[in-house]
């Protein structure tokens, strides 16, 4: 939702973006204009902002790559695994740019699936 007016009826609610309350508060711009319509046509309405939802986290919070590190190093028999790891997290590569976070968290997943099991039972618990 980012830029829209929705009519509840169940609720008696006018339910905007928080970037239509933005723009509908410049007087005379076309979302001003649609709100005030909307207004004349359910004047026992309620306005009600609606807050986009959060996002859902990862399933493991502050897994940072010095802890990936740590990990691999503690678990990584023949180095293998901490070449791969050092050769996607280099500032020397030039690749880099190319890989995110969310790339190096899946591969490190892929490489220790134990990691992540262990989070979704803790966080159940």
């Amino acid at each position: 939702m980012t830029n829209t007016i929705t009519i509840n009826y169940t609720k008696n609610v006018i339910a905007i973006s928080k970037a239509f309350e933005k723009k509908a508060s410049k007087f005379g711009s076309e979302e001003y204009k649609q709100l005030k319509e909307a207004r004349t046509e359910f004047p026992s309405f309620r306005i009600e902002v609606i807050k986009p939802s959060k996002r859902k986290g990862s399933t493991v919070s502050g897994l940072t790559f010095e802890k990936m590190k740590t990990y691999i190093a503690k678990h990584d028999e023949d180095g293998s695994i901490m070449k791969e790891f050092i050769s996607m997290t280099s500032k020397e590569n030039e690749e880099l740019k190319k890989v995110h976070y969310a790339q190096v968290r899946s591969w490190f997943f892929k490489q220790y699936p134990e990691i992540k099991d262990f989070h979704k039972k803790m966080k159940a618990a």
